[in-house]
């Protein structure tokens, strides 16, 4: 149980900071664009 918990909390803190590092290249717009289809597909694939 805490391993589901520990587990979202360490995978979007490691996001929003390669989420940072990014934006720094590429523009944020493109990569929004990008990460809301991954971020659907991921959702309703696991739940």
């Amino acid at each position: 149980m805490l391993a589901l918990g520990a587990f979202p909390l360490v995978w979007f803190l490691s996001q929003a900071i390669l989420f940072r590092e990014l934006t720094e290249i590429v523009s944020r717009n493109l990569l929004v664009v990008f990460a809301l289809p991954l971020v659907l597909l991921l959702f309703f694939y696991y739940f």
